[in-house]
């Protein structure tokens, strides 16, 4: 079933959609140990919702606007997770 984000309002409802996905996703990733998944959640300059739901489902990283990231960080951070 494909979530619509036009059907949630406000932040908490916003949070329990993404909490939903992350399940789902976490679910079908459980078997295998050498994939890395990317969530990836609108807020525009803020990255409040990034954070909580990162927080939330356990993820290993947040890359948020208000700390500027670059791709070399993130080829790191996956590099670290090979082992």
């Amino acid at each position: 079933m494909m979530c619509k984000p036009c059907w949630w309002t406000g932040d908490t409802s916003c949070q329990c959609g993404v909490f939903q996905i992350s399940d789902r996703i976490r679910q079908s990733a459980s078997g295998t140990k050498t994939r890395v998944f990317v969530i990836e959640t609108m807020g525009g300059y803020c990255g409040y919702l990034a954070t909580m739901s990162a927080l939330a489902g356990g993820a290993d990283a947040a890359y948020i606007y208000e700390e500027p990231f670059t791709i070399h960080d993130l080829q790191v951070a996956a590099a670290m997770l090979q082992y």
